[in-house]
């Protein structure tokens, strides 16, 4: 696209968030993320999480893994997996959360909080 385009391709950010303290004495643990949609279509799922990696080393690892870009049934499929993980944290963190998180952004919480 240049700026001599009439009609430039149209182009959604959006910027999500999870993180938290579960006690006041604990670290806080935050995960942001973006989903770009493409004029074709898809969708980049961009992260990063600090400490763990940058959004530069998840780029190069989802592309060389292909995980992204990703169709609108793999955006609905992660969506409904965070919608999982919501539901699941309100009862305490286990390891099928754990798993999940590592599912959905390259991190086990568990390993996380040890740092």
């Amino acid at each position: 696209w240049t700026w001599r385009s009439r009609n430039p391709p149209l182009r959604f950010v959006y910027r999500f968030s999870f993180g938290g303290w579960e006690t006041a004495d604990e670290a806080r643990v935050d995960h942001v993320w973006m989903v770009v949609s493409r004029p074709d279509g898809s969708f980049w799922w961009l992260q990063s999480y600090i400490v763990q990696y940058s959004l530069g080393s998840w780029m190069e690892k989802s592309e060389g893994e292909g995980l992204n870009p990703i169709d609108a049934g793999e955006l609905r499929r992660r969506v409904a997996l965070l919608r999982e993980l919501e539901r699941e944290t309100a009862q305490g963190w286990t390891k099928a959360q754990d798993d999940l998180y590592q599912e959905l952004f390259n991190v086990r919480m568990s390993t996380a909080r040890d740092r």
